[in-house]
């Protein structure tokens, strides 16, 4: 058992070096505070409408959020960015992650060294889970100071702490999906099929919280639902809903090790 942990120790490491000297971690958390940036725009907009007025777009997009550029709203509006865009950019970095190997040719090399496939999934999960975290924490780092930066009022810390909270678990909740998008880069030893699933994930989450009574049993539509998206009328999450969210999980995650460990990799 000790073997087992040391070498899955060896392999986290080796996968948080390649992520963090990796572009592509940059990118997303580029990403992160170009959305940031627009969300200071947009507020900005609310609270002088005279410079709204003049763009059609920039209106357009202002009315999106309201007419009140407050914490209450800027909470809100956060909950719906990690529900969207923290599943998109842990998406992301969860198909880099598990595709590289196959896009770089060098998975063969991976299944060569002296560490059970167990154990290299289980790093490879681990750090898909840990970046995630920091993704989502830089996303609300450069929220907050783009907020303070454009001035919403009176900052009330009992209102922030309850927000976080509810972001935490809509962030968590994203990170616990990925395990399919690592099942199906897996098997599929590429990036387009995961970018086409995750795509359509969110097609269809959409979609069926406004067409269907029972969205909240669809795993991809429950974050959007928790975070206060398209809310029809009677629609909440449940005690199923959880079990349902942690099922996809455990099976996306059991599925990948398996595949790794009895597939044919050559």
């Amino acid at each position: 058992m000790k073997s087992f942990f040391k070498s899955i120790n060896v392999a986290l490491k080796v996968e948080t070096i390649k992520t963090i000297k990796s572009k592509v971690f940059l990118w997303i958390i580029l990403f992160s505070l170009f959305v940031s940036f627009m969300l200071w725009v947009l507020f900005y907009m609310i609270k002088n409408p005279t410079i709204a007025r003049e763009s059609i777009i920039l209106r357009a997009k202002a009315n999106i959020l309201g007419s009140t550029a407050d914490w209450k709203t800027f909470h809100e509006i956060m909950n719906m960015l990690i529900a969207i865009i923290g599943f998109i950019s842990f998406g992301f970095l969860t198909i880099w992650i598990f595709g590289r190997e196959y896009v770089e040719k060098t998975y063969k090399d991976l299944l060569a060294l002296p560490i059970k496939r167990e154990a290299i999934i289980m790093a490879k999960t681990i750090n898909s889970f840990l970046f995630s975290i920091v993704i989502a924490f830089f996303l609300y780092l450069f929220s907050m100071i783009a907020a303070f930066l454009v001035g919403l009022g009176e900052f009330d810390s009992k209102i922030a702490l309850f927000s976080l909270k509810r972001y935490l678990i809509i962030s968590l909740m994203n990170i616990a999906l990925t395990t399919v998008l690592s099942f199906i880069t897996s098997i599929a030893r590429s990036y387009i099929m995961p970018f086409g699933f995750l795509v359509l994930m969110i097609l269809v989450s959409n979609f069926a919280i406004n067409l269907s009574e029972n969205s909240q049993y669809i795993p991809w539509a429950i974050p959007l639902i928790y975070a206060g998206m398209f809310i029809k009328e009677g629609l909440t999450i449940d005690f199923i809903s959880y079990i349902i969210l942690a099922f996809t999980c455990f099976l996306g995650f059991v599925s990948t090790i398996i595949f790794w460990v009895k597939a044919d990799q050559r």
